[in-house]
């Protein structure tokens, strides 16, 4: 008797990008020379049949599968708007082509505008690409052109993360410490609910290189915040009425910044980092066996003299005694040494 042949499930061939609007389908070996992610699930047999991207714009999709149609070379210009999320689903994806197309694009984009530059610094804050390769050099670019961006008024929009991280840089593009006085209070005075992040902002300001004046209008700056002026007020004084407001960098490499060194008082730099080189330390020898001295074996009848005299020196057995912890009155030593000698004697009369 013949059994009927049993249906193997077909293997999935494409493979259905879901937008909000469109469905795309995309053929999986065009995919896989994208993706290293759809290749490792090709290869576990773990191909999903649609892929869900109605949360991302439909244009970085469509932008997205004309980059794989044509070769790595799109025909939609990638924009602002699409940047961010072409950004991340090519991260999801792991499309390591494209990802290099787009931090090409976005360095020499954000030489060229500032405009750019601060739309990049909240992009990559929110993307959580603070600590990339590509995000350390746009930093490293609105660190250079800090005195540009800090006047637009789209600068206020930067998240925290990116705040503090330009704020606290020794090597700030800046003429004087109170540029960052003034673009702190301006980001803090932006919203209100960024007066929480006070301490967080204001600690990135070096209070030491700041002359009696600027301080003296710092703290006006932050008497004049409508609405919360008060709390404002006291957490300036809070920040800057403590020791660690009052460190400076020394770092002898640091010597050419603005920012670094006590500017105020002597220039000079003590502190050089130098380079440490690790060294372990060796295993120590195994002990050789000609090291270890045995025992000498003694003869019986030394061991039964030692045997004798260990029992003629045993004491007379005596009974244990049970203490209980109560509250006494506290005695002298004299009184103490009086009661161990009287129960002492009681015990050997017994």
């Amino acid at each position: 008797m013949v059994e009927p042949s049993k249906t193997r499930p077909e293997k999935i061939r494409k493979i259905i990008f879901h937008s909000n609007k469109d469905d795309f389908a995309i053929d999986i070996d065009l995919l896989k020379e994208y993706s290293k992610k759809i290749k490792q699930l090709e290869a576990d047999g773990k191909v999903p049949k649609m892929l869900d991207f109605s949360n991302y714009d439909v244009i970085a999709v469509s932008t997205l599968i004309d980059y794989m149609a044509t070769g790595g070379r799109t025909k939609a210009r990638i924009t602002n708007s699409i940047l961010g999320d072409m950004t991340e689903i090519a991260r999801l994806l792991e499309m390591e082509s494209l990802l290099t197309k787009i931090n090409e694009f976005i360095l020499i984009s954000v030489t060229q505008n500032e405009q750019f530059l601060v739309h990049t610094l909240t992009m990559i804050s929110m993307q959580i690409l603070l600590d990339t390769s590509m995000g350390k050099k746009v930093f490293d670019i609105a660190v250079n052109k800090f005195p540009i961006i800090r006047k637009m008024a789209s600068f206020n929009e930067v998240p925290l993360d990116a705040i503090l991280r330009i704020l606290d840089r020794c090597d700030l593009n800046i003429s004087s410490e109170y540029d960052v006085v003034e673009t702190a209070i301006s980001w803090l005075a932006a919203k209100p609910e960024r007066i929480h992040f006070s301490y967080l902002v204001l600690r990135c300001i070096r209070i030491a290189n700041l002359a009696p004046d600027q301080r003296t209008d710092l703290f006006a700056l932050t008497s004049s915040m409508s609405n919360y002026a008060q709390i404002m007020s006291a957490f300036a004084h809070y920040t800057f009425n403590n020791t660690n407001a009052h460190r400076v960098c020394v770092l002898a490499e640091h010597n050419s910044y603005k920012r670094c060194g006590n500017r105020s008082g002597h220039t000079q730099f003590v502190i050089n980092v130098p380079s440490r080189k690790i060294v372990y330390r060796r295993k120590a020898p195994p002990i050789k066996a000609s090291y270890v001295t045995a025992k000498p074996k003694t003869s019986p009848s030394q061991a039964l003299n030692e045997i004798k005299n260990i029992r003629m020196h045993e004491g007379k057995d005596l009974k244990r005694s049970v203490f209980g912890i109560s509250q006494k009155p506290r005695t002298t030593r004299m009184e103490r040494m009086e009661r161990y000698l009287e129960e002492y004697k009681r015990m050997l009369n017994l």
